[in-house]
């Protein structure tokens, strides 16, 4: 709970900035985005930090775009996903494993609109990681797939 006020508050104090016209240096706004990502935030923070300036395709260390974290960790808002790509996230960046933000939200989230909204948005369903495995071979495993369709869109992308 203390985390979500303080992510509130930061979401504030950006705006504040920007509304006073005082420019936050990007690679913290960068490095604030990415973290935020990673705790499954309130859509308008991450509207705050793109809007005073952050890179939707900055890298963490591995490599990871904030629309890979979002696909990972943004279980409960997709949302989040949505604001990322709008505001021109590519959906088929990799990761540090070859892994794309549509291969995370296979493997990781319960979410089946997440594989939706990345295939809506152009996300190849034929790209591999490092291990020669696709976001089917992953969706597969992920029991909160069954049955969807989303699972059954993957399937036909991936054709």
């Amino acid at each position: 709970m203390r985390s979500s006020v303080l992510r509130k508050c930061v979401a504030v104090m950006v705006g504040v900035f920007i509304l006073g016209g005082v420019a936050l240096a990007a690679e913290g706004l960068d490095t604030e985005l990415l973290e935020l990502l990673q705790n499954d935030p309130d859509p308008k923070e991450v509207e705050a930090l793109l809007e005073a300036g952050a890179d939707v395709n900055a890298e963490d260390g591995m490599y990871m775009t904030p629309l890979m974290l979002a696909a990972s960790w943004c279980k409960s808002n997709s949302e989040v996903l949505r604001i990322l790509i709008n505001a021109g996230a590519d959906v088929n960046a990799r990761a540090g494993n070859g892994a794309t933000a549509l291969i995370w939200a296979a493997r990781y989230n319960p979410n089946p609109e997440a594989i939706t909204i990345l295939l809506d948005a152009g996300a190849d369903a034929k790209e591999t990681d490092v291990y020669s495995d696709d976001a089917l071979h992953y969706a597969k495993n992920n029991k909160a797939l069954e049955g969807t369709d989303a699972l059954r869109r993957l399937e036909e992308a991936s054709r």
